[in-house]
């Protein structure tokens, strides 16, 4: 938590930064996460995540993002999971700590509601997503990685349209994807 600002340190300098682009935008970093089934014995997934950070990766709409945790039988609304450059930037600090946030993908895009409504389509790689309705809400695994304030930024219900904690979707299209390709909106 080395990057720790207040509440109002985070929502001065978002205030102060861009959003993203809001039609084209970019894969800045592809995450895969172990499910804590695999997690060696004494480590803590709290401070010390089994994530992988590929140069490139496919998903599909049976499995979501090959190599991640999620599996059929979950939810679909959920199948990948974005984080925005911006609220990386301001929560994380430095890039090599993007990956602890544990979303498939950090991009550099307005993840917004009133940019990318409920049901907006994007193309990510080759494959098409969809944005989804739930909810993407910030866990203990944030705090302890990010600390309180950070949580609380996120987390605040009068700032929820901005989606701080980022956005789920469920594929549409089977794709591949690398970092520094493109993500675009296609319909919203």
């Amino acid at each position: 938590m080395s990057n720790e600002r207040s509440v109002a340190e985070l929502e001065a300098e978002w205030l102060a930064a861009s959003p993203g682009p809001a039609a084209i935008g970019r894969i800045c970093l592809i995450v895969t996460r172990a499910s804590a089934a695999d997690m060696p014995a004494g480590q803590n997934k709290l401070t010390t995540p089994m994530h992988t950070v590929p140069d490139c990766a496919s998903f599909t709409i049976r499995d979501g993002l090959h190599g991640d945790r999620w599996k059929p039988g979950k939810t679909p609304e959920s199948q990948i999971s974005l984080t925005s450059l911006s609220v990386a930037r301001l929560v994380a600090g430095t890039s090599d700590r993007f990956h602890l946030f544990g979303n498939n993908f950090v991009v550099d895009l307005d993840l917004s509601l009133d940019s990318l409504p409920v049901d907006s389509r994007l193309v990510l790689g080759s494959g098409e997503i969809e944005v989804s309705d739930e909810a993407h809400t910030p866990c203990d695994r944030y705090e302890a990685r990010f600390g309180s304030a950070a949580y609380q930024w996120v987390d605040d219900e009068t700032l929820a349209r901005r989606c701080l904690r980022g956005r789920y979707a469920r594929v549409i299209r089977d794709g591949e994807v690398s970092v520094n390709g493109k993500i675009r909106v296609i319909s919203r």
